[in-house]
């Protein structure tokens, strides 16, 4: 198979600028339809949302690889390559970590209940704000701060609920389904915890450029 020609540093110069903002927003845009999917899932048992959530950490991934690509060709892109990587890098782990909820629980066999449902919803509120955020990054860095600190504050409202939801499992006496939605609680709280990590990798790229 024949590799791409690299482009010379007059090429890279002279080229279109490819828009890693429009980028990075599409990757969100992504990542919060696969969030949308699985809290639609979570409330109604829809197969065709369980799949979406799955196609959309595909279609993510795919726009990932096209924001790496140019950012290997570009000159000179508007933020620093590493702040767009690690910015791409973090969205794609909360897609990720969303898919493996779906997987994880059709290996268990499990319906979703009360707990994982108000969790989903947090992490979807979480996940809204990561994208308002990326929809300001361009023309309105205070309001992209504003956004990222705005879902920071969602993992710790995840951690009371996954706390709670772990004490209301252990009154029951089905040993195995308490361990077994233990363990997707504690997925969802660590997609929480994406999401913190995602909005942190926001804030520092405004900060560096404000």
């Amino acid at each position: 198979m024949a590799t791409a020609r690299k482009r010379t540093w007059w090429e890279r110069l002279f080229s279109p600028e490819p828009d890693f903002y429009a980028l990075l927003e599409e990757q969100a845009a992504k990542t919060l339809e696969g969030v949308q999917a699985l809290v639609h899932w979570m409330y109604t048992g829809d197969a065709a949302k369980a799949l979406r959530v799955q196609e959309t950490e595909h279609e993510a991934d795919d726009i990932r690889h096209h924001l790496a690509e140019e950012l290997a060709h570009v000159f000179s892109p508007p933020l620093d390559r590493e702040d767009i990587h690690y910015l791409s890098r973090r969205l794609d782990e909360v897609i990720n970590y969303t898919h493996d909820i779906v997987r994880e629980m059709e290996i268990f066999g499990l319906e979703p209940d009360e707990a994982m449902r108000e969790m989903s919803e947090l992490l979807l509120e979480g996940t809204t704000e990561l994208y308002e955020g990326f929809q300001a990054l361009r023309d309105n860095p205070e309001a992209a701060v504003h956004h990222a600190q705005t879902a920071k504050k969602i993992e710790n409202r995840v951690e009371r609920r996954y706390r709670l939801g772990v004490k209301t499992l252990f009154e029951g006496d089905d040993f195995k389904d308490i361990l077994m939605r233990r363990e997707v609680y504690r997925h969802i709280s660590n997609t929480a915890d994406r999401i913190d990590e995602a909005a942190d990798a926001l804030w520092f790229a405004v900060m560096k450029h404000l």
